[in-house]
């Protein structure tokens, strides 16, 4: 071993006698490079190595390669190149359009053939024998997307790695669609509304032309937007069209769409015309049937289609070919919310539409709930009635009747006072009807308390309005008192009202009962039906 002039050391020796070993190394001790001389069917060995003058290196080596009695050779090393694998293609940030890609590299300084293994994504996808100094090349099959790779050459002691280099694959063409005007269609206008959408992640752009019958580009234009868009382009006279679109990524794909037979007349009829008078948006059904009214113009209409729309697509459809106002009617299969669709064509593949949304269905019947008698025994011979009847649609008219016998109206749908109560048991129910004559009602079973003694209370009432009152009735709790006649209170007058009640109040005379929950049925003037109610206590004493 010997210091080099740049502080480093040279070092000869063999391998176990078969091949002479020579390694320059740098003033750290780290390997620059090595070579070995000789082949393993003879003996070489270095025995010592020392710089030159040149920059170079001399070694001494014993060897019996060409005589078996061994002989001393020296050798001269002028230049030890330096080891290095070059990436040629693809090149750092290039975008290919093929998932077939071609990588190639060349080996650079190798004293032998080295073994390369190219590393793709992190991932060892190729491993083979290359040929110092000229190209190596390896075909890989690689998916849309950024990629990365690099190269790691071996030969003997040398060894090289290349720098890591970036590409982009996109073999994937544009998606492309002519989305109108329609094939076969007419247009009223030498102005074409083309509405396209396209999609690419590396688009470039899209060329649209307008061809005439004969093929010639009478227009054409080129757009950079992706998604959908509209562009608008002029024919110079009436006749037959086709719209051509060829859409460009930057890697090279592309993808083209064509629509034919789209003719121009200017002097075409106005478009048709339709309007869905009802059912209106927002509008509730009690029924699976709904009559749609529609008014259609066109002079020369080919035909309409009507549809019910649900959540899952159409429901129901038909197909009229009358102009003017006329009425069909469509079944839905179950409640819900619908839209209703009309579209309108005409002889030239025309159309106009219209819309109405939101249309609910509801054929439950009505739901009755009684909340008072309950399924209990009550005192006296008259008791209050009340209940809630609820709808979907609007309510017609409410009715009770008891003990089987004829129906009682209830105006407005409201409670009643029922009287004339006999001991025993008595059986109630209450019906609704909705404006589609469906019908709910609730039922309930009660009992009036046999021989259940008299009470009569007495109070004094001032009417402290300045007009006179007429007391028709007094409540408290579930009985309702009627008198035969109305009571007359002046303004300021002061009366004693005597009335008799089934229950017993007291046990004894001297005791005092407690009445809550007081309700005055009164008319006044011109106001009939007026009831004062409300938490009013009234304390009895029993004689």
């Amino acid at each position: 071993m010997e210091q080099t002039s740049d502080g480093g050391y040279i070092l000869a020796g063999d391998t176990n006698g078969t091949r002479a070993w020579i390694l320059k190394a740098d003033s750290s001790g780290n390997e620059e490079w090595r070579m070995l001389e000789g082949n393993s069917g003879n003996s070489t060995m270095a025995w010592s190595a020392r710089q030159t003058a040149d920059g170079g290196y001399a070694v001494l080596v014993w060897t019996s390669m060409f005589d078996p009695n061994w002989n001393m050779w020296l050798l001269k090393i002028l230049d030890v190149p330096t080891t290095n694998v070059t990436l040629m293609s693809p090149q750092s940030g290039a975008l290919l359009a093929s998932s077939n890609a071609n990588f190639s590299w060349v080996p650079y300084n190798f004293t032998a053939s080295p073994e390369c293994n190219l590393t793709l994504d992190g991932n060892a996808s190729y491993s083979g024998t290359c040929t110092a100094n000229q190209a190596c090349s390896a075909l890989l099959s690689v998916l849309d997307g950024s990629h990365t790779w690099n190269v790691s050459c071996v030969s003997q002691h040398q060894n090289a790695t290349s720098e890591t280099s970036s590409f982009s694959v996109d073999a994937t063409p544009p998606s492309l669609s002519i989305d109108s005007p329609s094939p076969n269609s007419a247009q009223g206008s030498r102005t074409l509304g083309i509405n396209l959408t396209v999609g690419d992640a590396n688009l470039n752009y899209t060329q649209i032309s307008i061809l005439n019958s004969s093929g010639s580009a009478v227009n054409s234009t080129t757009s950079p937007d992706s998604g959908s868009f509209q562009i608008l382009l002029a024919v110079p006279a009436d006749g037959v069209y086709n719209v051509t679109a060829v859409s460009h990524d930057l890697a090279g794909n592309n993808a083209s769409a064509s629509v034919h037979n789209i003719t121009v007349n200017t002097t075409l009829p106005p478009l048709p015309s339709i309007v869905i008078n009802s059912p209106a948006p927002d509008s509730a059904y009690g029924s699976l049937l709904i009559p749609i009214n529609v008014t259609v113009s066109s002079p020369n209409l080919n035909y309409t289609n009507i549809s019910i729309v649900g959540s899952s697509g159409t429901v129901n459809s038909t197909v009229n070919a009358g102009t003017g106002n006329y009425e069909t009617t469509l079944a839905v299969p179950r409640d819900g919310v619908y839209n209703i669709s009309a579209v309108s064509y005409d002889l030239l593949g025309r159309s106009n539409s219209s819309e109405v949304l939101n249309i609910t269905i509801n054929t439950s019947s009505p739901s009755v709930a009684i909340s008072s008698p309950a399924n209990s025994t009550y005192n006296g011979s008259s008791l209050m009635l009340n209940f809630t009847a609820s709808s979907f649609m609007p309510l017609a008219s409410c009715w009770y009747v008891l003990d089987g016998g004829n129906t009682t109206t209830l105006p407005g749908c409201g409670g009643a006072n029922i009287s004339g109560l006999a001991p025993g048991a008595h059986a109630l129910s209450v019906h609704a009807q909705d404006v589609n004559s469906r019908n709910g009602s609730a039922s309930v079973s009660f009992s009036v308390a046999q021989g259940q003694p008299v009470t009569r209370i007495t109070f004094l009432l001032k009417n402290s309005l300045i007009a006179p009152i007429y007391l028709n009735a007094v409540g408290f709790g579930s009985i309702i008192v009627n008198f035969p006649q109305p009571i007359k209170f002046a303004s300021g007058d002061r009366q004693a009202v005597s009335f008799d009640v089934a229950e017993r109040l007291c046990n004894a005379p001297g005791d005092f009962a407690q009445l809550d929950n007081l309700t005055f049925y009164y008319t006044q003037g011109a106001i009939t039906n007026l009831t004062q109610s409300g938490h009013i206590p009234l304390s009895l004493r029993c004689s």
